[in-house]
């Protein structure tokens, strides 16, 4: 009996069902894909075996932001672009003594005024989920949900930067250079001419691994400042050192042949590098001056280093911290007793780099060749003893008060602040030394549907305060040791 052909099945359907019943052993290019090797009986290499997921996925990355959960938000009261405050700097500038004769009057005493101002700058990152993310992720993991809170987090660590190292104005290239051959062999010639160039990095230029012009110049670092070497007979390597700039925290340098095109070499966090090697392919030096950021609001380091700020700054040009065989080190007491004697403050932390955490404690823990520590040690029963110290606080011998030391995620290596958190003046209308001001909180925005997907991005829009810069210090050019 004869079977009529299914509705919408055509001739050309049919014509390869049939052709495939002709054929049985026939594998077609989709059927491959599902094909498995025959097993003798069943066992797990059949392929009959479940898949064991563990849902959600598990978030692997660090979210730290320690000074924007440590510094105050404040709203802004009223909507404006900046938000502007004036500082008392001094009640008696012209230091008039105080002293008078009977039956007279003294000079009028000198106020010294000073207006400042910080601009709001917006903020935030974007992200966005597709419908059919959505979809096949449901009953393991709420995918729009997970990467709103994880856009959020991502834009905290990036306030974070902002709050640290944000630049809004140029810092510019070190000032000048010196050069000298050196001991150390390298496979530079001999009696030859070298060309070569140091630029400044910001914190950004640092984090974000700037390395000169490759298709356009590098965000976040300096133009160039150049110079020339030429080798000493039976020298293979030479030195460069240059002054530390105000607002840097590492630096690039180039080389290339006399007359040539100079090439990245290396990023350093000190104010000097030996070269000992020619580089001859790679990133050139920057053709303009890229470290100012005009979206970026001026955060803690370029706030507390600009020149005319009243904060403590030392380049320590590439020497190491120094240990006072008194359980100090020379450098941080040095800068403890200037904020003393010249704001009569005290830091309530220090924040450091892993590198300088490490390098502080072995110089207090030191005296000379020998330890200052006597260390009492509990052992449990199965004989295990608990190893390692950590230099939690230093202890300001001007003041008597602690000073907490911190571990900064983001602090590059070479450069130590002191940041005075309270301000021990009476009747001083601050509050908070440092405070975010706030005009518009985190907010999250989901942008029209022009496909698919669901597209989202977290802003907010502040700036940071800095009250008292003169509270403050900066010791930069760290070498590691």
């Amino acid at each position: 009996m004869a079977m009529n052909a299914p509705t919408g099945v055509t001739a050309e359907t049919l014509a390869a069902v049939a052709a495939a019943l002709a054929s049985p052993g026939a594998v077609t290019a989709s059927d491959a894909v599902l094909a498995k090797a025959s097993t003798q009986g069943i066992s797990t290499t059949t392929g009959l075996t479940g898949y064991l997921l563990e849902g959600p996925a598990k978030n692997l990355f660090p979210v730290l932001s320690p000074l924007r959960n440590r510094f105050t938000r404040h709203p802004a009261p009223i909507g404006a672009t900046a938000v502007n405050w004036k500082a008392i700097t001094a009640i008696n500038a012209a230091k008039v003594k105080a002293g008078v004769g009977e039956g007279l009057r003294n000079s009028v005493v000198t106020t010294t005024e000073v207006d400042k101002s910080a601009t709001f700058k917006d903020f935030g990152l974007d992200d966005k989920v597709t419908f059919r993310a959505i979809d096949a992720g449901r009953g393991f993991e709420d995918v729009r949900a997970m990467s709103t809170a994880n856009l959020l987090s991502a834009v905290m660590v990036e306030e974070e930067k902002l709050i640290l190292g944000g630049n809004t104005s140029a810092i510019g290239a070190p000032a000048s250079t010196t050069h000298v051959d050196t001991a150390t062999a390298g496979s530079l010639t001999a009696a030859t001419t070298y060309d070569y160039a140091v630029s400044a990095l910001t914190l950004y230029g640092y984090l974000n691994g700037a390395t000169g012009r490759g298709a356009a110049d590098a965000p976040d670092e300096s133009g160039p400042r150049t110079g020339s070497h030429t080798t000493g007979a039976g020298k293979t390597a030479f030195a460069i050192t240059w002054p530390a700039v105000r607002g840097a925290v590492a630096y690039n340098v180039y080389i290339g042949t006399s007359g040539g095109t100079k090439y990245y070499v290396a990023t350093t966090t000190v104010p000097t590098y030996e070269f000992t090697a020619l580089v001859g392919s790679g990133n050139t030096v920057n053709s303009a001056d890229q470290t100012a950021d005009a979206l970026s609001f001026d955060g803690v380091i370029p706030q507390i280093s600009a020149s005319g700020a009243g904060a403590y700054w030392k380049d320590l040009a590439a020497a190491t911290l120094t240990g006072d065989n008194a359980g100090g080190i020379v450098e941080i007491d040095a800068m403890l007793q200037t904020l003393w004697d010249n704001s009569r403050i005290s830091p309530t932390i220090l924040t450091v780099n892993s590198q300088q955490a490490k390098d502080m404690l072995a110089k207090v823990a030191a005296n000379g060749s020998t330890t200052t520590l006597r260390l009492t040690a509990a052992v449990d029963a199965s004989g295990v003893i608990r190893g390692g110290l950590r230099l939690g606080s230093y202890l300001n011998k001007f003041t008597g008060s602690d000073v907490e030391v911190f571990t900064h995620p983001y602090q590059a290596p070479g450069t130590i602040l002191a940041l005075s958190e309270h301000l021990p003046y009476p009747n001083n209308n601050v509050p908070n030394p440092f405070e975010l001001e706030v005009l518009r909180e985190y907010t999250q925005y989901d942008w029209a549907l022009v496909a698919r997907q669901y597209e989202f991005g977290v802003y907010a829009t502040e700036c940071l305060k800095v009250y008292f810069p003169a509270g403050c210090g900066v010791i930069t050019g760290i070498k590691a040791g």
